[in-house]
C-alpha cells in the first residue's frame, strides 16, 4: 500500500504509532463489517 507508506512517512515518529492503530482499527472493522454482510 504506497499510500499507506506515505502517510506514514509524511508522519512524525511521536504520532506514526496512532496511526497506524487507527488505520488498523479501520480495516478491522472494515473487514468485519463485510463479513456480517456477507453471512
Amino acid at each position: 500500500m504506497d499510500s499507506y507508506q506515505r502517510l506514514l512517512d509524511g508522519t512524525d515518529d511521536r504520532q506514526s504509532d496512532y496511526v497506524k492503530q487507527s488505520i488498523q482499527r479501520f480495516y478491522t472493522e472494515f473487514v468485519e463489517s463485510i463479513r456480517d454482510e456477507l453471512y
